[in-house]
């Protein structure tokens, strides 16, 4: 005789349908997390409050519903790494999540750590993890179960992403450019050598002696930093990629002679950077959806395709004529991607962490698992 709504920001609402002339509210159950969703079994209702997880509401009386129980979810997952058996995740608002993926069919969260911004991106070296929150933080995972902030640096502008190539941290900063921190001393990072980009500095990759910066503002490309003297960064090269202020260069991967960019509107731009101080692009190939986070195993680009999309796979065996063989669907927006022991784990928003494989370069991806 009762129907049960998710009424987003007003929680879950009973109404009396026993005339169906004339429902009427008759319960509800107010919460600030958000009802995106609702199922009954039993004398339980059981709410999807978003990023906010699953929450259990005892409904055996209709006009006093009562919360018993919840789990809450990841947060909204932006970006992943994995060292060894866990997956650590940046979960904007939640911080720093650590997932035990020893049994990939089964992972569960074992630590976290909250920042005190959220959480975009995450780099991990050995027993550090390192979190950009707009700030570059270091936190100890040497027991993922309490990993703790040990070092910090307040970086000019608004850190956005960060790879750790030997004692350095490379930190993508907004419209503060490239920023070479040193975290030889991980408890006193400090800032040795920048490069102001004429633009926005979105993504970072290392390769040898050079960093590639991608930037989808308002000039939208990649350039080629050479780093070999990481107090002195010094631009070398660049090369404009097509999609304007709305689409531009999002993620960027370097493997051989190729760098691989993901435009959020054109898809995958391969750009050849054998020579660093003329980088031109060769190969492409466009795709539904936002072209997000990328990465490469085999003769293989793996890409997260926002907008409920999900996984592309694209054979980069011949790099001028990369084309898409396999596509996953996922739930949430697939923001990221990493490659680890015979795995692939999608960061896909709210729709949490998922892992696909075993896969090889002969192997394709069925879907194991979403946590």
């Amino acid at each position: 005789s009762y129907a049960y709504v998710a009424a987003e920001s007003r929680g879950l609402r009973v109404v009396d349908v026993s005339d169906p002339v004339h429902p009427q509210e008759v319960g509800s159950w107010d919460t600030l997390r958000g009802s995106e969703g609702v199922a009954i079994s039993g004398r339980y209702a059981y709410v999807a409050a978003g990023n906010r997880g699953l929450w259990v509401i005892d409904i055996s009386d209709p006009f006093h519903p009562v919360e018993v129980g919840s789990c809450e979810a990841l947060g909204s997952a932006w970006d992943v790494a994995v060292s060894g058996s866990y997956a650590y995740v940046a979960a904007e608002s939640r911080g720093l999540r650590v997932v035990d993926v020893s049994d990939p069919f089964h992972p569960r969260e074992v630590g976290f750590w909250d920042t005190p911004r959220d959480a975009w991106d995450v780099a991990v070296s050995g027993r550090y993890a390192y979190v950009v929150d707009g700030d570059l933080r270091v936190v100890d995972i040497s027991d993922p179960f309490h990993p703790r902030e040990v070092g910090f640096w307040d970086t000019p502008g608004f850190a956005k992403d960060v790879v750790v190539s030997g004692r350095y941290a490379y930190v993508a900063d907004g419209c503060e450019g490239l920023r070479v921190i040193d975290i030889s001393d991980p408890f006193h990072p400090r800032e040795v050598g920048s490069w102001d980009a004429l633009g926005s500095a979105d993504e970072v990759a290392i390769s040898g002696h050079y960093a590639y910066v991608a930037n989808n503002g308002w000039w939208t490309g990649l350039w080629v930093i050479d780093i070999s003297d990481p107090a002195h960064p010094l631009e070398v090269g660049s090369c404009d990629v097509p999609g304007g202020p709305v689409g531009g260069a999002f993620d960027v991967v370097v493997a051989g002679h190729y760098a691989y960019v993901t435009n959020r509107h054109l898809g995958l731009r391969v750009i050849d950077v054998s020579d660093p101080t003329h980088p031109q692009e060769v190969g492409s190939c466009d795709m539904p959806g936002r072209a997000l986070g990328v990465a490469l195993s085999g003769h293989y680009a793996y890409v997260a395709n926002g907008c409920f999309h999900g996984l592309e796979v694209i054979n980069i065996s011949d790099p001028t004529q990369p084309r898409r063989v396999s596509f996953y669907k996922i739930a949430g927006d697939a923001f990221d991607v990493a490659i680890s022991g015979g795995y692939l784990y999608v960061a896909a928003g709210q729709g949490g962490l998922f892992i696909f494989g075993p896969f090889s370069q002969h192997l394709h991806l069925p879907l194991i698992r979403s946590s």
